[in-house]
C-alpha cells in the first residue's frame, strides 16, 4: 500500500553520507598502515565505500519498513473535505450509472480519505476544495438492481463518486491517469463495471455477467439503464 504521511527520511540520507566518508579513509588509511600495495588499497577502499550503503539499506527495509514505500502527505487534515453521504434512493444509483462513477473500496477512515485527497490533489483531479462520496451497500445495491444473483461477489460497501466532478471528467480520462499510476489508483474501480458484473479471469481476462442483461430494459427491473 502506498498511504502514509512521511517521506524518506533526511537523517538516513546524511548518515550515508558521512559513515561512508569516513569508513572510506579509515580503509585508506588501514590499507596504509599495513603496506598493502595499490590493488589491495583500491580494493580496501571500495569495499569501505560499499558496505555503509547497503548496511543502511537493509537497515530502513527491515527494521524502518514503513518508510518503503509512504506516499507523502503535504496537506495534513485533508480528509476533512471529503464528506460521505448514505445512498438508498435507486433513482440516484441509476443516475451514477448513466454519469459515470468511480468508487473505492477501502474502510472510509481518516488516514485513507487523506491519502486520497492528496493524491488527487498532486495529480490535478480536483474540480473543486471538497468532495462528496455516495456510500452504498451491499444490500441497497442488490434491493435496486434485482438481477445480481447471490453468489455474484460485489463489493459489501462502496464510496461512489461522479466522474464528472473530478477534471478528467469521465472514465477513459481517469483511466489515462490511473495507467500511469497504477500502485497509487489500486482501490479505485469503475462503478459501471460492478453493475456490469465484472468478475476477473485468468491471464488478465475479464468476462461481465450481467452485461446482456443490462442492455436491454426488461420486465424484471424495469428501471435498467439502456447502455449506448
Amino acid at each position: 500500500q502506498n498511504m502514509g504521511r512521511r517521506e524518506f527520511p533526511m537523517w538516513l540520507f546524511t548518515s550515508l553520507v558521512v559513515i561512508s566518508t569516513l569508513v572510506f579513509f579509515f580503509g585508506i588509511s588501514f590499507a596504509i598502515a599495513l603496506e598493502y600495495n595499490i590493488f589491495m588499497r583500491l580494493l580496501t577502499g571500495a569495499v569501505s565505500l560499499i558496505l555503509p550503503p547497503w548496511f543502511i539499506v537493509v537497515f530502513t527495509r527491515t527494521l524502518l519498513p514503513d518508510y518503503e514505500s509512504k506516499y507523502p502527505i503535504r496537506n495534513e487534515g485533508a480528509d476533512r473535505f471529503i464528506h460521505i453521504e448514505k445512498l438508498s434512493d435507486g433513482d440516484m444509483m441509476d443516475e451514477l450509472d448513466r454519469r459515470g462513477a468511480l468508487f473505492f473500496y477501502h474502510e472510509a477512515d481518516a488516514e485513507f480519505l487523506e491519502y486520497l485527497y492528496n493524491l488527487f490533489e498532486d495529480k490535478k483531479l480536483l474540480k473543486s476544495k471538497e468532495l462528496t462520496f455516495y456510500e452504498i451497500t451491499k444490500a441497497d445495491l442488490y434491493s435496486h438492481f434485482t438481477y445480481f444473483e447471490s453468489d455474484y461477489k460485489a463489493p459489501k460497501v462502496m464510496y461512489v463518486l461522479p466522474y464528472d466532478m473530478l477534471r478528467t471528467e469521465d472514465r477513459e480520462g481517469f483511466r489515462k491517469v490511473r495507467s500511469k499510476y497504477v500502485t497509487l489508483f489500486v482501490f479505485f474501480v469503475d462503478y459501471t463495471d460492478v453493475l456490469d458484473g465484472i468478475v476477473s479471469k485468468p491471464y488478465g481476462y475479464c468476462e461481465y455477467r450481467y452485461k446482456g442483461i443490462r442492455n436491454n430494459v426488461t420486465e424484471q427491473t424495469g428501471r435498467i439503464r439502456p447502455r449506448l
